[in-house]
């Protein structure tokens, strides 16, 4: 019963440890993201300041 326990509280902890690098991956992709949508509208104004 309790190596059944155990395994339980190790799954758990995986699970939280999935959830976290996943949800740093997604933090990481979102922050890629807005820098890239910055350098489009830096690069829209631009050529549009030169029409």
């Amino acid at each position: 019963m309790t190596l059944l326990i155990n395994k339980f509280l190790i799954f758990l902890e995986n699970i939280s440890y999935y959830e976290e690098t996943i949800r740093n991956f997604y933090a990481r992709y979102n922050f890629i993201f807005t820098i890239n949508d910055i350098k489009k509208i830096n690069f829209i104004r631009t050529s549009n300041a030169k029409n």
